[in-house]
């Protein structure tokens, strides 16, 4: 099993295990490591956001603890990331991956490196990105999974970076504007109907976002009790 598939079997058994997880009212997540001695999968400790919709899973000192561990210490290698979307106004664009989540923060599987707010010693960016985002409906626990994608490489400059990630971000946002006119609200009782048009979204903003992108949507089948998951290892 690869990473991303570990990684997927994680989220959606927490989901299942907890029986109103469809209930959460706000936005929570966790980051995913590597330990550099097992290269076993270690998912972080949870973080939950509830007074607003906007997670904040980078702040400066996670950075900082990222790259420490990562460059310094060598314990854990920074992998990926997961947050779960709350129902909220029954939007369907509400349940996709938002224009911050494509470049959350300076983070995306589409980038390469990461500007720090202070250097340290010395250092003002580094080659850190996150391999994985999982972002989670939290109406079935389905999941929408980024990935780097066929044309992901390393960027040469910080501005290079910011270039690229900014065309692909304004892309997005008019796609993303462009979604909550047509789709509008959520009016589905059905999770294989639900599941549908998920998927079908996923496959449309994955043409968006471009080949340093992959984009999959993964259904949550408890029938089955695993996921259905049919990401390229990576």
């Amino acid at each position: 099993m690869c990473i991303i598939e570990e990684a997927v079997e994680v989220v959606l058994s927490d989901y299942n295990s907890r029986g109103n997880a469809s209930a959460q009212s706000h936005e929570y997540g966790w980051l995913f490591w590597r330990d550099m001695a097992s290269n076993e999968l270690v998912s972080g400790s949870r973080v939950d956001s509830p007074d607003t919709n906007a997670i904040k899973l980078y702040p400066e000192a996670t950075k900082i603890d990222i790259i420490t561990q990562t460059y310094y210490t060598k314990k854990n290698q920074f992998v990926g990331e997961f947050h779960a979307h709350p129902k909220g106004n029954g939007t369907w664009v509400g349940q996709l991956p938002s224009p911050d989540d494509i470049v959350c923060a300076g983070v995306s599987v589409a980038g390469s490196m990461w500007e720090l707010n202070k250097p340290i010693n010395g250092i003002d960016a580094v080659n850190i990105s996150p391999e994985f985002q999982i972002i989670q409906s939290l109406f079935y626990g389905d999941l929408i999974v980024l990935q780097r994608g066929p044309d992901w490489s390393r960027f040469s400059s910080v501005p290079e970076q910011k270039q690229v990630l900014t065309q692909i971000l304004t892309r997005y946002s008019k796609w993303h504007q462009d979604a909550d006119h047509r789709l509008g609200r959520i009016v589905t009782d059905s999770h294989e109907a639900f599941f549908q048009t998920l998927s079908i979204e996923a496959k449309s903003l994955g043409t968006v976002l471009g080949s340093r992108f992959t984009v999959e949507a993964v259904m949550n089948n408890r029938e089955a009790g695993r996921a259905t998951c049919s990401t390229p290892h990576s």
